[in-house]
């Protein structure tokens, strides 16, 4: 079986440590430099930028994964913090896929469930997405808006949006 990996980094804890860390620094900047001073800005921009890239390396992690003829393995492994996690995706229950622009510069490899559920994994490094892109795409459908089988035109997408952001609908 081949095995893709790709570096990442577990979601739900990126944010947790950006705000821990940044807030950390803030106290610390807050007690060091009191009264404003004319390197506050850059020293406050300095700490913002660490903390984010230090939370990025704290919840790092390794994702692997492998496939058969039933379902789609996803291994992560956190070393920083000792998190070990697998997803079995049985294949008939996947959608499609995509490689994805989150924001501008980060992107992430999202699995299409059936159910409009979806998995997504934050890319660290794009060379590896495109190449676990070409893997995927051996035996996933790769999702566009030409190729999208549940939603075949614009209004059809956006109506389901619409609908999923509504306060109305449970």
């Amino acid at each position: 079986m081949p095995r893709q990996s790709l570096k990442t980094f577990l979601n739900d804890y990126h944010l947790v440590f950006f705000i821990l860390i940044a807030s950390i620094l803030f106290i610390i900047g807050f007690c060091l430099f009191p009264k404003p001073n004319p390197y506050s800005a850059v020293l406050l921009t300095t700490l913002c930028f660490g903390s984010y890239y230090l939370a990025i390396w704290i919840s790092g992690a390794e994702a692997n994964f492998t496939h058969d003829e039933q379902s789609l393995e996803v291994t992560l492994f956190a070393r920083n913090l000792n998190i070990y996690r697998m997803l079995y995706i049985p294949l008939a229950d996947v959608r499609g896929f995509g490689l994805e622009q989150i924001t501008r510069g980060s992107y992430g490899i999202i699995i299409y469930l059936t159910n409009s559920d979806y998995h997504k994994f934050s890319v660290r490094k794009y060379e590896e997405a495109i190449e676990l892109e070409a893997y995927l795409s051996t035996f996933l459908n790769k999702l566009t808006k030409d190729t999208h089988p549940k939603y075949p035109n614009f209004l059809s997408a956006f109506a389901f949006a619409i609908k999923k952001v509504a306060f109305f609908y449970s």
